[in-house]
This record gives C-alpha cells, sequence and structure tokens, in this order.
C-alpha cells in the first residue's frame, strides 16, 4: 500500500514515510539506551563473578611456585646465574690485566 502511494503520489507519501521513519528510529534509540542501562548493570554486577573461573588457575599455581622447592630451585637459578656472571666478570678482568702485563712487557720505554 504505502509502495503503491510512493509510485503514484510521491510529493505527498515521501514527506509522511519520512516522518515515520524518524519517529521509529527515535523510539529505538530510546529503547536501545534503556537496554544498554540494564546490559550496563548486569555487566557490573556479574563482572567479578566472571572472573571466578581464572581463580582456581591462580590458586594452584601460587601452590606450587611457594613450595620450599620451588622457591630453593629458583633461589638456586638466580644465585647460578650470579655465579656465572661473576665467572665472566672474572675472566674478562684476568684479560685486561693479561693485556696490560703484556704490552707493559713489550714497551719498556
Amino acid at each position: 500500500m504505502t509502495i503503491d502511494a510512493l509510485k503514484r503520489n510521491p510529493a505527498v507519501s515521501v514527506p509522511l514515510v519520512l516522518h515515520r521513519l524518524q519517529m521509529k528510529a527515535s523510539e529505538l534509540r530510546e529503547a536501545k539506551r534503556s537496554q544498554q542501562r540494564a546490559w550496563n548493570e548486569l555487566n557490573q554486577k556479574y563482572y567479578l563473578k566472571s572472573l571466578d573461573h581464572q581463580g582456581l588457575h591462580f590458586k594452584q599455581t601460587d601452590t606450587k611456585r611457594l613450595r620450599s622447592n620451588a622457591l630453593l630451585a629458583e633461589i638456586e637459578a638466580a644465585a647460578d646465574d650470579v655465579s656465572h656472571f661473576m665467572l665472566l666478570c672474572w675472566q674478562y678482568a684476568c684479560n685486561v690485566i693479561c693485556y696490560l702485563y703484556i704490552e707493559a712487557l713489550q714497551c719498556r720505554c
């Protein structure tokens, strides 16, 4: 019916259809706003509960990492890293001293 009116007399029917579409658009915007408020409230209400599925994983990994064996292994790994670094520094210092000593022997100013 509306399509026939648009074809027969567009000058009269286009403003009416446009007005109806604008009313429907404002109605849909208002419905969206009210739904958005409801969704925001639900999201805030259930956000922390949505994280609960991760709680068990964190609890298990914390328990494993805080055991004495795990702590001891972590400390030993850190000590190995430090001792390896100190060994490298010592080797570098020895090389520098040897180089300076050899240079001093060759110079004999």
